[in-house]
């Protein structure tokens, strides 16, 4: 990853705040999976959403714990947020 995404990556997490949509993307059981959520709340190093709609067994309204950047133990290209259209 380069400096310019970095960049843009840090000034979209930095940005979002409470009732903010974007697309989260997760691992679980070796699956990669991908939705629109709803930012619920924002924390030094996670990010809680909701699905807006249901997602691969996953209800509408799930919430779900997404690592920010600086969480380096847990973030990834797999498991993380984007803005609408991507980086």
């Amino acid at each position: 990853m380069g400096a310019n995404r970095v960049r843009k990556t840090l000034d979209f997490e930095n940005t979002l705040k409470q009732g903010d949509e974007c697309v989260a993307r997760w691992t679980n059981s070796g699956y990669c999976h991908e939705g629109r959520v709803r930012v619920v709340r924002v924390n030094e190093k996670s990010i809680r959403v909701e699905l807006l709609n249901p997602q691969h067994g996953y209800p509408k309204g799930q919430e779900l714990v997404l690592p920010r950047f600086w969480d380096f133990r847990r973030w990834s290209e797999n498991n993380r947020l984007v803005p609408e259209g991507g980086l």
